[in-house]
């Protein structure tokens, strides 16, 4: 029986650490330079191989985030309660990365859900 405890625990802590965290945060040149030139290039922001990025409004539900995304969106984000953009990187089809963009730093010229592609990935700021 002590076997198949630690045998358990030992899964449990496997599982934990075999989840990688997909989201990461601008730092502050970044959103400094998107300010400076009134757009946000997303080949500047991820360095990984993408093929569409995803943003979307403030207070988009979950369920509307997995929905538009074709996959189920179970990684945290304020983005039903505050206001920010999420915008969220696939490649072939996967979550590869997120990141939120909060609405204090700039407004995005976006009325509703955008997706780009790497090839046409800009969108200018509201000034």
């Amino acid at each position: 029986m002590k076997h198949l405890k630690l045998l358990l625990l030992l899964l449990l802590i496997i599982g934990a650490c075999s989840r990688t965290n997909l989201k990461f945060e601008l730092t502050d040149d970044q959103v400094n330079d998107i300010i400076q030139q009134q757009k946000v290039d997303f080949n500047n922001i991820l360095v990984k191989d993408w093929d569409e990025v995803y943003i979307f409004m403030p207070y988009t539900p979950k369920e509307v985030i997995s929905e538009e995304l074709g996959v189920d969106f179970r990684y945290f984000t304020d983005i039903e309660s505050s206001e920010i953009y999420l915008v969220v990187f696939k490649n072939n089809n996967k979550i590869i990365n997120y990141c939120e963009f909060y609405y204090e730093w700039f407004q995005l010229d976006i009325s509703e859900m955008t997706v780009l592609t790497s090839e046409e990935a800009v969108i200018y700021i509201k000034p």
